[in-house]
């Protein structure tokens, strides 16, 4: 798929505590509906064009919600990733829903080790054994068919082999097949959610990262597009059969219908935009952090709305007008 020339905007970084969800009933009913599986629907796509609207704060209440429900859920950030190749983000995966789920992804683990030591059995189905085995005092001559029983064998091993370019390639690409078998394989019969947070990295924003490489990352979207997403949800044998549901959020989401066309119509739900907040969620938002106000302090909050200032700037600067009226009852305890 050729790149679009696309604009970005510098994000300013904010240490913001986890904010209760206001006005998100209908995204939140929709996640909702879609644990069902009682429909095609296998992806949701959030698009939060501006940013700043909270999308971030919505897939943590997704991820909370599979919690309380017991399903095994992943959050893939691509902010927060140090390696950004297909084989890293199926690594952080399974890391992830290792340390809380018994997802079972034997096969990939076994490949991994494959391609960790180079075992070209597995990777190639064929092996070098180096071994040696003593048959001091053995008479072999003028003998045929023989057959040697009961032989102890001391130090074989298994020479680790050091993997060409192409090897690697292979590798990495067989342990990626098998961590596909082994999730289709549990999604057969259990569900699974995995969340993907601002995907625009893939589609050339590189936001706060100075390190940011283009190429890289296009490598990555055409890898979601012809392996991850084909694989898992538009082949024939994985479409709908499974109880796999992939979220998608960011400034930019995967072109699903220009990429697979009428299909994706039946099987992903799409968000294109997060509704903003109104005078009364101002509200809502200040008694649930049990800050003091009057009328006059959600005018000013919700001026900053009409200004077309982001979500999470207008919830930060809320948050800082609590710790200042914190901190002055607290002086004011004290001096009492």
């Amino acid at each position: 798929m050729s790149q679009q020339s696309r604009r970005s905007r510098r994000n300013r970084k904010k240490t913001v505590t986890k904010a209760k969800i206001v006005d998100r009933e209908n995204e939140q009913l929709t996640f909702s509906r879609l644990l069902q599986f009682e429909s095609n629907k296998r992806i949701l796509a959030i698009q939060d064009t501006d940013g700043g609207m909270g999308k971030s704060l919505l897939l943590d209440t997704y991820r909370q919600q599979c919690f309380d429900k017991k399903i095994p859920v992943c959050l893939v950030d691509f902010d927060q990733l140090t390696d950004n190749t297909p084989l890293s983000i199926v690594q952080h995966v399974v890391t992830e829903l290792n340390k809380k789920f018994p997802v079972d992804f034997a096969k990939f683990e076994r490949m991994e080790i494959a391609r960790k030591v180079g075992d070209l059995t597995s990777i190639y189905n064929y092996a070098s054994v180096d071994g040696r085995v003593s048959l001091d005092g053995a008479d072999l001559r003028n003998s045929s068919d023989v057959s040697v029983t009961g032989v102890y064998i001391d130090n074989v091993t298994i020479g680790q082999t050091k993997l060409t370019a192409e090897q690697k390639k292979d590798a990495e690409l067989k342990s990626i097949a098998a961590f596909y078998d082994d999730l289709i394989h549990f999604c057969e019969s259990n569900p699974l959610v995995i969340l993907f947070d601002t995907y625009e990295r893939c589609c050339g924003m590189p936001g706060n990262n100075p390190n940011y490489d283009v190429e890289k990352w296009e490598i990555i979207e055409d890898w979601f597009y012809d392996s991850f997403l084909t694989q898992l949800c538009f082949s024939t044998d994985t479409l709908s059969t499974h109880k796999l549901l992939l979220v998608f959020a960011g400034r930019e989401v995967p072109d699903f219908l220009g990429e697979f066309s009428e299909t994706a119509q039946k099987i992903v739900e799409l968000v294109e935009e997060l509704s903003p907040w109104k005078r009364h969620h101002i509200v809502e938002y200040l008694d649930h952090i049990g800050m003091e106000y009057v009328d006059k302090h959600v005018d000013t909050f919700y001026h900053l709305f009409e200004l077309g200032l982001p979500l999470l700037d207008i919830i930060y600067n809320i948050q800082k007008a609590k710790k200042k009226q914190d901190r002055i009852k607290e002086m004011q305890n004290q001096n009492d």
